[in-house]
């Protein structure tokens, strides 16, 4: 437990994990009075913070992510306009739900199955979720909000301490690995890797 925060949020190690903090509290995760304390453990938890907060509303979870840095609107970093929640642009919603009104993934259609039906899942449905990590400089944190949550036992959600990783290396191999470069581009955004190797420069949608 950390000292010196108000009795309505407690902040503690994640059981089991070699980083990341935990935060519950008992009420609004978005109160004010939480600002300082939730910043100051998101600045300490090694990359990995798991805030207890139960249903927040989508104004809510905005207000909660502002307390880490100014929230984006997804129009101004160009997310494909079926992905931005419905009543609040600064949500993008990821999902391998079909839209009820169309049938439709949510996500942009990926190949169809042999049945016909639309694809959602790996591994006929590429794409990872690279939270823009192409953009230069990239987003210094995302907030994700779990809405359906998976039955216990269906579905994991793995987290790794990439920092970590790295360090327990031997010497030889971070050398090696300081002197590659790695190339990652935004698919939806039209520029291949041949583009970024051949020095054609990003358009603004990418900046």
């Amino acid at each position: 437990m950390v000292s010196g925060l108000p009795s309505a949020l407690a902040i503690e190690r994640l059981p089991g994990c070699e980083f990341g903090l935990l935060a519950t509290s008992d009420r609004a995760i978005s109160d004010p009075a939480h600002r300082d304390s939730l910043a100051d453990a998101w600045a300490s938890c090694g990359g990995l913070l798991l805030i207890r907060a139960g249903e927040l509303s989508p104004q809510s979870l905005v207000q909660t992510a502002g307390i880490f840095g100014t929230v984006e609107d997804c129009y101004a970093t160009h997310v494909h306009p079926r992905l931005v929640h419905p009543t609040c642009s600064a949500i993008m919603t990821v999902t391998n739900r079909l839209d009820p009104n169309t049938g439709q993934p949510l996500f942009p259609p990926g190949a169809p199955c042999q049945a016909g039906e639309s694809n959602v899942q790996f591994p006929l449905r590429r794409g990872w979720h690279t939270d823009c990590s192409f953009r230069w400089p990239p987003p210094d944190a995302t907030l994700l909000y779990c809405e359906h949550p998976a039955t216990l036992g269906q579905a994991d959600t793995l987290i790794a301490d990439a920092a970590a990783a790295y360090e327990a290396l031997p010497p030889p191999e971070q050398q090696r690995l300081c002197s590659l470069r790695g190339v990652h581009c935004g698919f939806g955004l039209g520029r291949t890797e041949k583009d970024v190797l051949d020095g054609v420069p990003p358009s603004s949608r990418e900046q």
